[in-house]
């Protein structure tokens, strides 16, 4: 899986496209990535573009997302918006 990271000036958003095939462990990477650009600069707003992605997630995969983002110490308090198909939902 691949994607692209950059930080939107105009709106302060850092933004997130990932394309290709989301599993666990690379959702794990992605996460982590994040979170190290997140707390360095300490953005607060996070969207990410989830229209290129194939996903591949079991249900207890989902619901362990939350302690995941808390394990990679990012804070409660930023802002995290999903951009899917309606497909997907």
């Amino acid at each position: 899986m691949k994607w692209k990271t950059w930080f939107d000036e105009a709106n302060n958003i850092f933004k997130v496209t990932p394309s290709g095939i989301l599993t666990a462990e690379t959702h794990a990477h992605l996460v982590q990535e994040i979170a190290v650009i997140i707390n360095q600069f300490e953005y607060d707003r996070l969207l990410v573009t989830m229209f290129d992605i194939e996903m591949n997630l079991r249900t207890l995969d989902i619901y362990g997302i939350p302690e995941f983002y808390q394990s990679q110490k990012v804070s409660r308090k930023i802002r995290i918006a999903l951009l899917v198909h309606e497909k997907d939902v």
